[in-house]
């Protein structure tokens, strides 16, 4: 009887070993569900992020683009004014010199 009693608790403090490593490994299961479900938030806020700064890099870069065309358009602007009167100035001092020649 005492055999049977011995082999009983023995029975019984293995099941209670195995139950207590079956607990700990649901235990580091359910740690490491948790570690990846936040590394998967983290993931997700931080492509998130670098989707919104891409945007506004490419707005930013859209808005150089525009200013640049824009203050090329003022440059040709400004050279079709300043063309006449350079052509202006060369005539006048074509004249003079013909006026100096004249006059020497």
């Amino acid at each position: 009887m005492a055999e049977f009693f011995g082999g009983l608790a023995l029975a019984s403090d293995q099941a209670l070993v195995k139950a207590q490593a079956s607990s700990n490994l649901e235990k580091k299961l359910a740690k490491v569900k948790e570690d990846l479900a936040t590394r998967e938030q983290v993931f997700a806020n931080r492509e998130t992020a670098l989707y919104l700064e891409v945007a506004n890099l490419r707005q930013i870069e859209k808005d150089v683009k525009k200013a640049l065309q824009d203050k090329s358009m003022e440059a040709v602007e400004l050279e079709a004014k300043i063309l006449p009167l350079r052509t202006r100035n060369i005539e006048l001092g074509d004249q003079l010199t013909e006026l100096k020649r004249g006059d020497g």
